[in-house]
């Protein structure tokens, strides 16, 4: 074989090979770019399956909302029609009660109620908040303007808003406790404690009895 025919025969095959490389490199690109394609559709068909998604929550929630207004509406229009009714319902069973037991004077809480009973002078009822309860504290003012030295003895009996009784305090029935105290004529004096609760309730109401003992 020439020297001619082999370096022929070697072009043609570098060629071939350089066209097999070319071939594949352009399978290889086309495959690329389908996989680039296929990337962007499935992204974008999934970017608009979300868009449609949150699209439809938000149209709920939104339905959702309006819904919750509209009865959150109502409610408050019922309230508003039951109000009045609430507040005549009150005060006939406020007139009742007053009417059923006189001797109740409407309770307010953290105000200086006016008694000007004999030696009773003002009484301060306070609501106070002990973890989940509450406790009920008074301050009594009495005094003495008797020509004559008194002992105390008093009652303060609380009640709700039907009238039944829920607790009560005494001052002075008790010798020698810490709230027995002898008014001298002239004298001024507070007793503060708390009262006991026999049931559960909320004070509305309370009674004052006041007596003396003749034995100072």
């Amino acid at each position: 074989m020439s020297t001619v025919r082999k370096l022929e025969i070697d072009t043609e095959q570098l060629n071939a090979a350089q066209v097999r490389r070319r071939i594949r490199r352009s399978r290889q690109s086309s495959i690329n770019r389908r996989y680039l394609w296929l990337a962007v559709w499935t992204s974008w068909i999934i970017t608009i399956a979300m868009a449609i998604y949150f699209n439809w929550i938000i149209s709920v929630l939104t339905e959702e909302n309006h819904d919750y207004k509209l009865e959150l509406s109502r409610v408050k229009s019922e309230l508003e029609e039951i109000k009045p009714n609430l507040a005549q319902a009150n005060q006939q069973i406020s007139s009742m009660v007053e009417g059923a037991l006189p001797d109740l004077s409407k309770l307010e809480f953290d105000k200086v109620i006016s008694l000007d009973d004999g030696y009773l002078k003002n009484i301060v009822f306070t609501q106070l908040k002990k973890r989940d309860y509450h406790l009920y504290e008074y301050k009594l003012v009495v005094q003495n303007n008797s020509l004559e030295a008194v002992r105390p003895l008093i009652d303060i009996l609380l009640f709700d808003e039907r009238g039944i009784q829920l607790g009560s305090a005494s001052i002075g029935r008790t010798p020698n406790s810490n709230i027995d105290k002898i008014l001298d004529i002239g004298e001024t004096y507070s007793y503060t404690s708390i009262i006991q609760l026999a049931r559960r309730g909320v004070p509305a109401y309370f009674m004052i009895s006041r007596d003396y003992d003749p034995d100072v």
